[in-house]
């Protein structure tokens, strides 16, 4: 297979000949523009490559009808082949509605001459009428020697006779795709018909008795029956045999041993071990096609040593050892693994029959493939096929499914994609050392392909299974990937998600079929073709994992263990614990706590602080587990994790890396994880508790907030996947009051107060007031939980709200931050010079900003906030309204008000971010006005 177009689609549709139309000679099926929609490969293949059928404007159009003129094209073609065809003059018109120059008239002619073929009467022939199928298995037969008087392929009874000869006698019905003979028939069925005759035997007759005409009727009598050509050349002794072709080495003439010497058919097994044909043309090669009439049984998933007792049948699996060493050939049995021969002989010793065949047995066929424990047995997503041939020889063949995924996009300068193995056993298989990596344009057709698309892979290997790259990509197929909620699940079994219930697909290792899956909560399964488990994508995974900070009891008397949980949606609970497996760093084996042993053994340090896996959900209680570590690196050490000391950024600025001079242990002593080799990434999960317990969860480096650890330090954990540099989770406890959280964010993150409405509503016992806000840049009423505590003319950050869009909390811009800044502006002094306006702040750090045309800048004219003030300004500009928003206005706009002469007494509040701590300009810009009195 050489193209991703033949594995997508096995479909073909044969050739249209069509004189007045533009010809395109093409010479496999794959040439054709709608390769997809073709189906009899195989006939396709070679009647295209003869010469007999040829594409409309380069597509095969096998789904139109077959026309009475294109049937005679075709058969003129099989006989005379194309050049002598097509150079076919007919000197007279050889019907009434046939032109003599009519781009069919030489065929028609021909064919009326023949015998082949006949008008529909009164001299017409009907050249565009649609051909059925008897029709055109008349012509067929006809052509290879069969007596249209002799065997009655006239008059009434014709089509019955006809539809006889085709299928019983010639045989050249087979792998048709229509129902009847009586249908019109396409030009796809032609095809394959065609295809058919060319291996169909020539007959004659030795006696074609007396001839009679009466009238208009013919008739013969005492005719001796057609049989069989036989060759009376070319005759040679091969092992008994007689050699006599390029057909069927049987002593017969077929059709294309006298028309086309130069085509000749083999026996061979393909890459897989398949019974197949291998065709060819002037010493070129066709192609290589399985012989599916050969095909007994197949199965997609366990295929037991009983059921291919049944299949072959007793007689037949009771005589595979049974059989003498000269005969053996036929008799043997022989298996096939992704292409690898596994013969069974009577005196092998190293493959049995018993593991393969034996009556009763529900034991999968196969056996272990070296460095394997589930390759090489049949199961579930292992296509599994059974064969048998006329002279008892039998063929097992399975074929593997294997996962990759892309690592980048296709290359259009290299013409390829990158590809890496995915997990198949962790233990014992690892696919990178076979797999390729990557697929070349060239073999299948990748140019649609992104980065972390995954792909399905059957592959085949040179000489033994697993070899280093010993291996040739047969197909490529994009793989399925599936998300829906779980309901239920068997942990190394199966998951019910949707209704449905999926599978692990065989070859995968305990490890790789061991997720724990939340119910009621989303999952994502990469699937095989046939629908079995590949894969959990961890990327859509997030649910299955909480950062446990502690362990303890429900209460003083009470044994019910529970834990503080923070889940990576941003949620803290407690959780009731049933059960905790631990797996360390140092000792492979998994050791479980029931519920009577967790409280004791977390008191002793045997149960830590970190991440794990769950399953259970807030109604129930909880199974935790260490993450499998031959899949993810844990770095969190006892029960505190990696601790990051004074001063240290634990994230700056959405960068790529974190933790870049995080230390491990309070004394920076311990290294015994590299935590300054750690990034994070668009994917990285971070849970960041602040110092005032408030828990906030974030996708991505680049959303997540500048962390800059207090005096006393912050405790940090995080697991990633083995071998990668990128974090798949982190969590940060900034436990200690002085740990700065930045947010980094544009105005969606931020909301400024304009006005109390006065306005409030009770819902589920809590207490809401209306507020005019600038949320996201748009002015509007929102509910604001009372306890959010919020102030006119203050602006805030890490809004957060429900599902009604309430706000429920917000934290108050304050204070000097490494990007925020809070003051009076009694603190600060505005400058202008042109387009950019200065802000000097009297602080003892005397920082000098820069608002820019870039600078986002908003002004609000607020209300004195007591009678003994006033804010001339509000009355200036509002009309005595509370307050006024001139959002998006200009440096010099707000320079001429605040460094105004006209003004004095100008009092309230400035909010200012930057979009980095070492940048000068400002980014956006707040100034609230409250108080102000004219000179």
């Amino acid at each position: 297979m050489k193209n991703l177009k033949k594995v997508l689609a096995l479909v073909l549709v044969i050739a249209s000949l069509m004189g007045m139309a533009t010809m395109a000679s093409a010479t496999k099926s794959d040439d054709y523009s709608d390769a997809d929609s073709i189906t009899h490969i195989e006939a396709v293949d070679v009647m295209s490559t003869i010469g007999v059928f040829d594409g409309i404007s380069g597509a095969f159009s096998g789904d139109s009808i077959l026309t009475r003129e294109q049937a005679a094209k075709i058969i003129t073609y099989m006989i005379l082949g194309k050049d002598d065809a097509d150079a076919l003059v007919a000197s007279v018109a050889p019907y009434t509605d046939v032109s003599r120059d009519r781009w069919s008239a030489g065929s028609i002619a021909y064919c009326k001459n023949a015998g082949i073929l006949a008008g529909v009467g009164n001299g017409r022939f009907e050249p565009d009428g649609k051909l059925t199928g008897v029709a055109f298995a008349k012509m067929c037969l006809v052509a290879l020697g069969y007596d249209p008087e002799i065997e009655k392929l006239t008059g009434s009874q014709w089509a019955v006779n006809t539809s006889t000869i085709a299928i019983a006698g010639a045989g050249i019905t087979g792998n048709l795709s229509q129902v009847s003979l009586a249908d019109e028939m396409s030009r796809e069925d032609a095809c394959q018909m065609a295809f058919n005759t060319l291996q169909a035997d020539m007959v004659d007759y030795d006696n074609r008795g007396s001839v009679i005409i009466a009238g208009d009727v013919t008739v013969n009598t005492n005719p001796s029956k057609a049989k069989p050509v036989s060759v009376e050349t070319g005759w040679q002794d091969v092992a008994g045999k007689r050699n006599d072709g390029n057909i069927d080495g049987d002593g017969i003439q077929q059709f294309a041993e006298k028309y086309f010497t130069n085509l000749k058919k083999f026996s061979v097994t393909d890459s897989f071990g398949r019974p197949s044909t291998e065709w060819s043309y002037k010493a070129n090669k066709i192609g290589t096609y399985v012989k599916n009439s050969q095909l007994v049984q197949t199965w997609t998933a366990k295929a037991s040593k009983g059921d291919l007792y049944n299949a072959i049948g007793s007689s037949s699996a009771d005589k595979i050892y049974k059989v003498d060493q000269d005969t053996d050939a036929k008799r043997a049995m022989t298996v096939y693994v992704d292409g690898i021969e596994k013969q069974i002989k009577d005196g092998n010793t190293n493959f049995k029959k018993e593991d393969f065949i034996k009556k009763n047995s529900t034991a999968a066929i196969g056996d272990e493939i070296s460095g394997s424990t589930n390759i090489g047995f049949s199961g579930n997503g292992v296509l599994t096929e059974l064969y048998m041939n006329s002279d008892g020889k039998i063929d097992v063949v399975m074929i593997n499914t294997y996962l990759v995924k892309a690592t980048s996009d296709y290359n259009t300068v290299n013409e390829r994609v990158s590809i890496e193995a995915m997990p198949i056993d962790g233990n014992t298989v690892d696919g990178s050392t076979f797999l390729p990596t990557s697929i070349s344009n060239e073999d299948f057709d990748v140019t649609g392909v992104k980065e972390d698309d995954y792909l399905l892979l059957t592959v085949s290997f040179d000489d033994s299974w697993g070899k280093s790259k010993g291996c040739t990509i047969e197909s490529v197929t994009p793989a399925t990937v599936q998300t829906a909620t779980v309901t239920e699940y068997t942990e190394k079994e199966n998951v019910v998600m949707g209704g449905t219930k999926y599978e692990y697909n065989k070859i995968l290792g305990d490890d790789e079929k061991g997720e724990l899956f939340a119910i009621n909560s989303d999952a994502t399964l990469i699937l095989d073709t046939y629908g079995y488990i590949m894969y959990v994508d961890e990327a859509f995974s997030t649910n299955n994992f909480v950062y446990v900070s502690k362990i303890g009891k429900r209460g003083a008397f009470e044994n019910e263990p529970v834990a503080d949980a923070y889940f990576t949606d941003g949620s803290n609970n407690e959780i009731l614990l049933n059960k905790v497996t631990i797996l360390s760093n140092t000792d492979p084996k998994r050791t479980t706590y029931n519920k009577s042993q967790i409280f004791a053994n977390a008191q002793r340090n045997a149960i830590p602080a970190g991440w794990y896996t769950f399953s259970g959900t807030s109604g129930s209680q909880y199974t935790l587990r260490t993450p499998d570590l031959s899949r993810y690196d844990l770095t969190q050490s006892s029960a505190n994790g990696v601790y990051a000391t004074s001063g240290d950024t634990i994230i700056k600025g959405g960068s790529v890396t974190f933790m870049s001079s995080a230390k491990l242990g309070p004394d920076g002593t311990d290294t015994s994880f590299n935590v300054k080799k750690v990034k994070a990434n668009d994917k990285t999960v971070f849970v960041i508790k602040a110092d005032d317990g408030d828990v906030s969860a974030y996708v991505g480096v680049s959303n997540a907030p500048d962390v800059k650890s207090s005096s006393a330090g912050v405790h940090v954990s995080y697991i990633k996947r083995s071998n990668s540099e990128y974090a798949s989770f982190v969590f940060i406890d900034a436990f200690n009051t002085g740990a700065t959280i930045d947010e980094v964010g544009g105005t969606a993150d931020y909301m400024f107060v304009l006005k109390e409405t006065n306005n409030e509503t009770h819902v589920d016992g809590l207490t809401y007031y209306k507020y005019k806000v600038v949320v996201d840049g748009k002015e509007e009423e929102r509910w604001v939980a009372a306890g959010a505590g919020v102030e006119v003319g203050t602006l805030y950050k890490n809004i957060k709200e429900d599902s009604n869009g309430r706000i429920t909390s917000a934290k108050a811009v304050s204070g000097t931050t490494s990007r925020q800044w809070e003051s009076t502006l009694t603190d600060a002094k505005f400058t202008r010079s042109g387009s950019t306006m200065n802000i000097a702040y009297n602080t003892t750090e005397d920082v000098n900003l820069i608002v820019d045309s870039k600078s986002e800048i908003n002004l609000v004219l607020g209300k004195p906030s007591s009678s003994s003030q006033k804010n001339d300004l509000l009355v200036e500009y509002a009309d005595g309204e509370s307050y006024k928003v001139d959002r998006g206005v200009s440096a010099s706009y707000v320079a001429s008000i605040l460094d105004s002469n006209e003004y004095q007494n100008i009092c309230g509040h400035i909010y200012l971010i930057r979009a980095d701590e070492d940048s000068e300009v400002i980014d956006k810009l707040w100034i609230y006005v409250n108080g102000s009195s004219e000179k």
